[in-house]
Order: structure tokens, then sequence, then C-alpha cells
């Protein structure tokens, strides 16, 4: 994000959409990377980024030119661990769900054994 804050001269919370997918687009970003300064100014957004669903996001990804999401490291790093341990988590949504859920207690999708 601090990029686009360059790129432009505002802060992003300040930028509408087309600004941000026009910023985008001048620096050639195709992929967005979340991090965690990134997750607290979503978080104070008005619909918390685990509430989303699944049609939100799709939705969002289809505005802003986003083709796929790859996991990152970090990410793999946690949910190979979290697999490890027992956890079982939504590949939908990535709610924690319970050793015998069948599907998931938030978004309702079949959890994958």
């Amino acid at each position: 994000m601090g990029r686009i804050e360059r790129e432009t001269g505002k802060p992003a919370r300040d930028l509408s959409e087309e600004e941000l997918v026009a910023a985008m687009k001048r620096l050639g970003i195709q992929k967005l990377e979340v991090t965690s300064e990134d997750r607290d100014v979503i978080s104070k957004s008005e619909k918390p980024v685990r509430d989303l669903r699944e049609k939100d996001i799709l939705a969002a990804m289809k505005r802003l030119g986003i083709q796929k999401l790859e996991l990152t490291e970090e990410n793999t790093r946690v949910i190979s661990q979290s697999t490890m341990k027992g956890a079982r988590y939504c590949v939908y949504c990535g709610n924690k769900q319970s050793p015998a859920a069948a599907y998931c207690e938030r978004c309702g999708k079949k959890i994958a054994n």
C-alpha cells in the first residue's frame, strides 16, 4: 500500500476503488499481499475480512482484475502446523472447525476430509 500511497499522494484509506485500481495499473501491480499494517486498516473498516462471504471476495477480485489468489509461505506454514496439531480449517472461509463437523459452522460449505 505504501507504493500506492506514494504514487497517489494520498492515504490508501482515502482512495476510491477506481483510484486504487488506476494506481495499481500504473505501478504494474497484479497481486496484493496483505501486510499486518494493511490488516489493521481493513479491520477498522465497516465489514471485517473474516465476515466477507465468498461472493463478496469474488466480486471484489473481479472489480480489481485479480484472477487468482496464492497462499504466502507464512499462510502455508500456519496451515501445515495447524493440520499437524489436529486443528481443521474451512478452505473457503478459514473458520476453525470442530473435529466432527461435516459442514463449516460459519459459511455452511462441506468440509474436505
